[in-house]
C-alpha cells in the first residue's frame, strides 16, 4: 500500500470540487494541490480552497494539471467512499489516474504573489533551484520572466548605445536589483 492514501466520501468530495468550477479552457498550467491535514483533504485551485472530510495518511502534497479534475466531477467513479492514492508520480482516485508531483511536508511550496514585479520573479531564480521551481509549479513563469527581461535590456541597448550603454551594463544593472530584493 502506497504511503500516500486516503478515503473520502463521496458526495462531500464531488460537491467541493463542483465548486471549484474547474473550466475545460483553464489553462495546462494551472494547477490544483491536493493536501491532508486535521481529518481534511484540501485541494487549492488559485486562490480558492475545498475541503472534504478524510482518513488516511498524506504527509505532502501532490500537484496535478487542474482540468484534469474535470472528467472526475462530471463522470465520478463507483466507489464511495473514494480511494485516493499517490504513487509513481501518478495520483489516482479509484480506477482514474493522471501524472503528479510529490511535495514534501516540510518543503515550503514557491509561490508567486499576484502583481508581483519582474524583478520578485527574478528572485525566486536566484534563490531555488531548477527542481524547487519545477516542484512548485513556477519554473515556466520564471523562465518567461527571463526571456521578457532579456528582451527589454536588448531593446534598451539599442536606445543606450550612443551613450555606450551595452546590454551587459543593463543586466548587471538588471542583477544589482535582484541582488537587493533577496
Amino acid at each position: 500500500m502506497s504511503a500516500h492514501h486516503l478515503t473520502v466520501e463521496k458526495k462531500p468530495f464531488l460537491t467541493a470540487l463542483k465548486s471549484l468550477r474547474i473550466s475545460s479552457r483553464a489553462r495546462q498550467k494551472d494547477e490544483a494541490i491536493v493536501s491532508f491535514r486535521n481529518g481534511r483533504l484540501a485541494i487549492e485551485l488559485h486562490d480558492t480552497v475545498v475541503e472534504a472530510p478524510a482518513h488516511g495518511t498524506w504527509s505532502g502534497r501532490a500537484r496535478i494539471v487542474a482540468r484534469t479534475l474535470i472528467p472526475i466531477a462530471t463522470f465520478p467513479p463507483d466507489p464511495d467512499p473514494l480511494p485516493l492514492r499517490f504513487e509513481d508520480d501518478r495520483f489516482y482516485i479509484a480506477g482514474w489516474s493522471v501524472n503528479a508531483t510529490w511535495q514534501e511536508a516540510g518543503d515550503r511550496p514557491l509561490v508567486i504573489p499576484a502583481g508581483a514585479s519582474c524583478l520578485e520573479i527574478l528572485a525566486l531564480r536566484a534563490g531555488h533551484t531548477e527542481d524547487e521551481l519545477a516542484a512548485s509549479g513556477v519554473l515556466q513563469d520564471v523562465r518567461n520572466t527571463e526571456q521578457f527581461v532579456k528582451t527589454q535590456i536588448a531593446q534598451a541597448a539599442v536606445i543606450l548605445c550612443d551613450i555606450g550603454v551595452d546590454e551587459s551594463d543593463l543586466t548587471e544593472l538588471v542583477q544589482d536589483k535582484v541582488t537587493k530584493l533577496k
